[in-house]
């Protein structure tokens, strides 16, 4: 198994570095465009990145981990095929990708946050913690929820699986600042664990309701 994670994650930072910077380039437009609608966002109130600081690093890092999933090119490559074929399992597979991509996405928002220091000369140790641990508690279930659908069922279910994502990430610049207005509300912060819960249960169900055969035998048109 060690060394199954050792080819795994040596195969996905080649294929990382191959398009390396594209990746860099996207991540580094995207930590602009965050910047700036948050700076937008509080022009009436004045910008405070003390305040802001866990909404962008969060942000952040679910983008990398975005960019880094590469679940479809297995399919098309016939590289699961020939993964599993060789007594991989199928859970063991996505776990391991999805491992890769949440250190990739933690590497993207510990250096979104190197860079908030260095323009803003900002320190926030604490800060920066809460938004890893809110990071890889989000992460994990989303990575498992699209590597399931995109390894097991037919593409246009999978499809719709990334549209709901992609949504889902979207909307968070606003929920996630809606969330840091709202640490007091009791209410607010049961609403928010029961949706991560929910979150988590479903990509539970979907990886164990995964098998190899499923996996090999979907066609992805």
């Amino acid at each position: 198994m060690s060394n199954f994670v050792k080819a795994t994650f040596f195969k996905e930072f080649r294929i990382l570095k191959n398009r390396g910077r594209s990746f860099v380039f996207s991540v580094a437009m995207f930590f602009i465009f965050i910047t700036g609608i948050t700076v937008f966002m509080n022009r009436e109130q004045g910008f405070n990145i003390t305040n802001e600081v866990v909404y962008i690093q969060l942000y952040m890092g679910i983008v990398g981990f975005l960019y880094s999933m590469s679940f479809w090119s297995e399919k098309v490559t016939g590289t699961l095929e020939y993964t599993l074929s060789n007594g991989v399992r199928l859970r063991s597979f996505v776990i391991c990708k999805i491992m890769f991509n949440l250190i990739v996405g933690l590497c993207t928002s510990i250096s979104s946050w190197l860079l908030i220091m260095a323009i803003f000369k900002h320190i926030d140790y604490i800060s920066t913690i809460m938004a890893l641990c809110a990071y890889t508690v989000i992460a994990f279930p989303y990575g498992i929820i699209n590597g399931i659908a995109m390894t097991c069922y037919r593409k246009g279910i999978a499809s719709i699986f990334q549209y709901i994502s992609l949504a889902i990430i979207f909307s968070s610049i606003l929920s996630i600042k809606f969330i840091s207005n709202n640490l007091n509300n009791v209410y607010f912060i049961y609403t928010t664990i029961a949706i991560v819960i929910i979150l988590w249960v479903i990509s539970l169900l979907m990886l164990l309701s995964s098998n190899e055969e499923k996996a090999i035998l979907t066609e992805i048109e």
